[in-house]
């Protein structure tokens, strides 16, 4: 069983839902509270902060509006200083060049693996987080790494 953190389960809660199904330990955190509590039905757990949600989570997963929202909820409420050390952050969300390259640095600097999903993983509840978060990367931590349903590859 993995430790995943959900940050952002507007319209992606049935992914979180799903994560939880396949027997993952999951905790999700949204800027609205509210839509955030229906997945506790679902034995996922709710804390009030991005930090509590991601502290000792493994995987990461990021789904917000843009940039500011991102940036708000990772680095100005302490959500990427509460990630260990070696975890995997997949930021999802449109949120440009500069903000991406910005936080890539800011997630090096932590030791957290960045990766951009251009396209929201649809993880199965028979999902194998072993296989499916196997993701090289270069010696340099701060190069970004894409995820998209058609293919993969490292960016800098």
């Amino acid at each position: 069983m993995e430790r995943v953190a959900v940050l952002g389960t507007g319209i992606m809660g049935a992914m979180a839902r799903n994560l939880v199904r396949a027997g993952n330990d999951v905790t999700v955190w949204n800027r609205t509270e509210q839509k955030a509590h229906p997945l506790e039905d679902e034995e996922a757990h709710v804390p009030s902060t991005p930090a509590d949600a991601a502290r000792d989570a493994r995987v990461v997963f990021t789904m917000l509006a843009d940039a500011p929202a991102v940036e708000e909820t990772v680095i100005a409420t302490g959500g990427l200083d509460a990630m260990p050390v070696g975890s995997l952050w997949f930021r999802s969300s449109t949120v440009g060049v500069a903000a991406t390259e910005r936080l890539a640095e800011l997630a090096a600097e932590r030791d957290v693996m960045f990766v951009v999903v251009e396209q929201p993983l649809c993880v199965q509840p028979r999902g194998n987080f072993d296989r499916a978060f196997e993701l090289g990367h270069g010696e340099d931590m701060s190069a970004v790494y894409y995820a998209s349903a058609t293919g993969s590859g490292a960016r800098s």
